[in-house]
């Protein structure tokens, strides 16, 4: 199949502008994805894997393919975004149709016990849930003082225990959300963001390179970390199955620079080091699960 530029530009564009939302650093497996790889030594691609690469490589490809083509896919204008399936059936018998996820817009929030949004408390019905979807653009105000951005589902629904800090108090909860069209990264990243001169954001994420990643790219200024007194358990006791997250090769490498470039605090540089040591690293349901006190560490170096 041939390959023009029109699809080279376009295919740049949908990766960076992934990447700068939600902070995706892979691509699905495709032709064009091949041929990108292989024409503008583009990341690592792999038949079966798809397509990895870092921040610093889309750099590099806009920039060539601006060379080339006169055209730089960071700054071209994004599409517009489909009808909701509401808007769609006001002039189509197809309410699916080239319309946006139900969800798109909704972020997924849950609380220790009251919700207080728009000047508003809510308590939360005790039967255990991932929390609720609200509707973004509808909230005014959050008067919870701490955001926790939340990399996995399941610790939404298991908020009650974990052992956070004395610093982290009555947080609202938000789901960072899935690279699934219903549960899109994007809604819940701005979201997120739009409160940075407000609150306290914090990155809950897996103590491994891409929860490193994710909390860097997060614009959180504070992260939630297993505490330095428990990596000695955390990174000896017997576990069943396989350790596979370390072995993922693009986010280490995203640390690695990272650290040489002294983007992180010392403390995630430690917590990388330990982890290249044994070889090991940390989900957030094993936090849970072996009940690991967490700590607040800063994002940033």
């Amino acid at each position: 199949m041939a390959i023009d530029d029109q699809q080279v530009i376009e295919f740049a564009q949908r990766i960076y502008q992934r990447f700068t939302k939600d902070n995706i650093l892979t691509a699905s497996a495709s032709a064009i994805a091949c041929f990108i790889a292989q024409e503008y030594h583009f990341g690592d691609y792999d038949p079966q894997r798809g397509l990895s690469f870092t921040a610093l490589d889309l750099i590099r490809l806009n920039a060539s393919i601006e060379k080339s083509t006169g055209c730089n896919p960071a700054f071209l204008p994004a599409k517009a975004a489909d009808k909701s399936r509401i808007e769609n059936s006001k002039d189509n018998f197809s309410t699916k149709k080239h319309t946006s996820a139900v969800t798109q817009g909704f972020v997924l929030v849950n609380c220790l016990a009251t919700l207080k949004i728009n000047q508003q408390s809510q308590r939360l019905p005790a039967i255990n849930s991932l929390g609720i979807y609200i509707n973004a653009s509808d909230v005014l105000s959050i008067e919870h003082q701490q955001i926790v951005l939340v990399e996995n589902l399941a610790v939404m629904a298991a908020l009650a225990q974990l052992k956070l800090p004395a610093d982290v108090c009555d947080p609202l909860f938000v789901y960072r959300g899935d690279i699934k069209p219903e549960q899109n990264t994007s809604s819940a990243y701005q979201f997120f963001r739009q409160w940075s001169g407000s609150h306290q954001l914090i990155c809950f994420s897996d103590f491994d390179p891409a929860g490193i990643v994710i909390s860097n790219g997060s614009s959180a200024l504070d992260c939630l970390i297993p505490s330095t007194s428990s990596w000695d358990y955390i990174f000896t006791v017997e576990l069943k199955d396989v350790e596979e997250n370390w072995w993922k090769k693009n986010p280490k490498k995203a640390v690695q620079t990272l650290c040489n470039k002294q983007l992180i605090s010392p403390v995630l540089v430690a917590g990388f080091t330990r982890m290249g040591h044994y070889r090991r690293t940390w989900q957030q349901e094993h936090m849970i699960s072996h009940q690991i006190p967490l700590t607040l560490v800063k994002v940033k170096g």
